[in-house]
Formats: structure tokens, C-alpha cells, sequence
């Protein structure tokens, strides 16, 4: 009965691991600092859903100057036009619409946007709290957000 019971708990336990595997969502972020650009990356990791609810903020001041979306490859990569928006501390999306409908391939050309206003200018940030969404990805899918400030 032992030996049973010391095959079936780690067989048991690697079926819980694998059905929670994406039970959480994840994001892990960078900033550094390239000659006087700010360069902040978002790595994120769906959770079952196929979202990223936001749970990660980022106090940020100085001037948009543009975004990169980079998808995982395959077998990580997310659905054909899954969408990111960066909310503000009032929940207005700073990306202006740009991330929506996203294409999964990494190398599309459209994958850099650089945020306007209606008045075509660059986006300001002083001190603002900004938080990632990403929805209707996939359950698990994974990707990189770059940020560029100045």
C-alpha cells in the first residue's frame, strides 16, 4: 500500500500542477535607462481566461515616445487580435485605442505605435500610475510590452 501510495501522490500532485499552470496570471517588469530613454518591459503571462487583470502598476513621469508589442512564439503565442490597453490612474486608456486587436506574429510591422493626442502631440506622463491589461489572448499565451520614455 505504500509503494501505491508513493506512485500516485507525485502523479497526483503533477496533475494538479498542470490543470493550475495558468490559474495565475504573471507579469515581471524591467526599467533601465538607455543614454536619456527609459525603457520600462512588461513581460506577461495570461492566466486561464486568457487575461492580465491589471494588478501591476508603475508610477511613471516623463513623455511617451512609443510601445512595442512582442507575442511569444509558438507554442506561447497569443490570439489573432488580442488586445493591451495601459490605464491611468483614472482608467483612461494612454495607448488611445492603439492596442487593440493586436496580430499574434511577432515580426508584423504595426508591432511599434507611438501614442498621440488629438492634437498630435506626444503624451506627457507626470507621475501617473500606470497599470497593463491584456485581454482575450489565450489561456497561458505570454508576451513582451516595451515602454519608451523621455
Amino acid at each position: 500500500m505504500k509503494k501505491l501510495l508513493l506512485v500516485l501522490i507525485p502523479i497526483f500532485l503533477g496533475a494538479v500542477y498542470a490543470y493550475g499552470a495558468y490559474d495565475t496570471e504573471s507579469v515581471t517588469r524591467e526599467i533601465w535607462e538607455e543614454r536619456d530613454i527609459r525603457v520600462v518591459k512588461w513581460a506577461w503571462q495570461c492566466d486561464i481566461a486568457g487575461d492580465v487583470s491589471g494588478a501591476y502598476t508603475l508610477n511613471m513621469t516623463g513623455t511617451l515616445m512609443g510601445v512595442k508589442f512582442a507575442p511569444a512564439v509558438s507554442p506561447d503565442v497569443p490570439s489573432h487580435e488580442y488586445d493591451v490597453v495601459i490605464n491611468d490612474a483614472d482608467g483612461v486608456d494612454i495607448l488611445m485605442g492603439l492596442g487593440a486587436d493586436r496580430h499574434q506574429s511577432a515580426t508584423y510591422a504595426y508591432n511599434y505605435v507611438t501614442p498621440m493626442t488629438s492634437e498630435g502631440k506626444l503624451l506627457v506622463l507626470c507621475r501617473q500610475a500606470i497599470t497593463p491589461v491584456i485581454s482575450n489572448a489565450g489561456s497561458g499565451c505570454k508576451g513582451v510590452l516595451w515602454l519608451y520614455f523621455k
